[in-house]
């Protein structure tokens, strides 16, 4: 009875009221924001799960590439590396056939070298902030700078082959192979190869500096790609 009374009494005061309802007012802000967060951090763990995913289907083929790029272009070097040992010497190769295919490797360039386009569009539009591993952001970042450091000397190197003032095709018949479609070196004047042994030159050294960022590619790519698997794990 007593209580009862008291709680009459509570309930006819008008500041009793007003602090009620204005607990009841900031209880529910509270609940909004704590669900506004909780909201907001699903959102993004979804948003980061989703980019991994994509992140690591591109750069398990990517990982691939290199590789396979990094072998090729230690096949050109060889070959550049032994066209010039052939060319210090006095007499042409025994085996012209052989050589002629050789001339035709030294003279390759590894082609156009492209990013993943997804680095590009994460770098672009500051996406790389929504992922949570340090180890993976800094891995695409040096990845991104790598990948342009090769770009850039593959664009010096078909500059330089394109340029047939510095005897890039010297004393070379060239000609259509009727089997691929592909040209080839038909034959060779060997004492004009010798007078352009600086275009071969050029090019080792070009090759050289291309297996060095290649390899500091396959590095970075190899530890991105192990990254995204710890973190779908």
């Amino acid at each position: 009875m007593i209580l009862q009374r008291l709680a009459t009494s509570f309930r006819k005061q008008d500041w009793f009221t007003v602090v009620v309802e204005t607990l009841i007012v900031v209880f529910g802000v509270f609940i909004g924001l704590q669900m506004n967060n909780w909201n907001e951090r699903l959102n993004a763990a979804s948003r980061e799960a989703n980019l991994i995913s994509q992140l690591h289907a591109a750069f398990v083929v990517e990982l691939e590439n290199v590789k396979d790029g990094h072998a090729y272009t230690v096949s050109l070097r060889d070959a550049t590396s032994h066209v010039l040992e052939v060319l210090d010497g006095d007499e042409p190769p025994a085996d012209t056939e052989a050589f002629a295919e050789e001339l035709l490797f030294a003279l390759q360039s590894i082609g156009p070298v492209f990013e993943v386009p997804i680095v590009s569009v994460i770098m672009s539009t500051g996406d790389l902030a929504e992922l949570s591993s340090p180890t993976l952001r800094n891995a695409l970042t040096d990845y991104h700078f790598q990948i342009d450091g090769v770009r850039t000397l593959s664009v010096n190197q078909m500059r330089m082959l394109a340029d047939l003032s510095n005897g890039a095709q010297r004393g070379l018949r060239i000609v259509i192979d009727d089997e691929t479609g592909l040209y080839r070196i038909a034959e060779y004047d060997f004492e004009a190869l010798k007078s352009a042994r600086e275009l071969y030159q050029a090019q080792l050294t070009t090759q050289i500096h291309l297996l060095e960022y290649i390899g500091d590619v396959e590095r970075t790519t190899e530890t991105i790609v192990e990254e995204l698997e710890r973190q779908r794990r």
